[in-house]
């Protein structure tokens, strides 16, 4: 009976292809703390998988830019979220001029693969259940707070004057020479 439910299931959806994300993750302290922005990276970083590449996928600009990722500092934001949550792995470091860092999906098991700088038998699925807790200082809970734009006592009325009314001139008497201006009396001649 369940073979027969079954037959028909594959004609219910478009395409042949899924994404399998499971509801454990999900439902997981790392899914729940990460941004938005680092949840539609790990989407669009997840439909890389086909099934025998967790631990070559890649987040490089050749990739995701045709995914509509323009800003780079957006992207390595969101990466590094991810992988401190651990929902990725970085599996190879990449190293200048052409090689690409490669990442897993944490709750898939490793692929193993020529190249890797992470021991296989070492590597462990479920990081996301724990990561957010131990990374806790890093993921805000709640958002972002606004910014107060005023002294924290608030604002008072701006006053243009000094308080004491205008300042008088320490000079009481104005700087004047005594016998007019200097400019206007004609130099004495030089007696000799």
């Amino acid at each position: 009976m369940t073979k027969k439910k079954r037959k028909g299931q594959k004609d219910k959806r478009d395409g042949g292809q899924f994404l399998a994300l499971p509801l454990v993750v999900m439902g997981s302290p790392g899914y729940r703390a990460a941004s938005h922005v680092a949840r539609s990276l790990l989407l669009d970083i997840a439909i890389q998988y086909t099934g025998i590449n967790n631990g070559r996928l890649v987040t490089c600009d050749k990739y995701l830019r045709p995914l509509g990722w323009t800003s780079n500092d957006t992207v390595v934001r969101a990466r590094r979220e991810l992988t401190a949550l651990g929902l990725l792995v970085e599996t190879r470091k990449g190293g200048f001029p052409n090689t690409a860092t490669w990442y897993a999906l944490n709750w898939q098991a490793l692929d193993e693969t020529e190249g890797l700088d992470i021991n296989p038998r070492s590597y462990r699925t479920g990081g996301y259940m724990t990561a957010a807790a131990e990374n806790a200082p890093l993921v805000t809970s709640g958002g972002a707070r606004s910014a107060a734009i005023g002294p924290s006592g608030g604002t008072r009325p701006s006053i243009a004057a000094p308080s004491g009314g205008s300042m008088a001139s320490p000079l009481t008497p104005a700087p004047i020479p005594s016998g007019g201006a200097y400019l206007e009396t004609p130099s004495s001649p030089a007696s000799g």
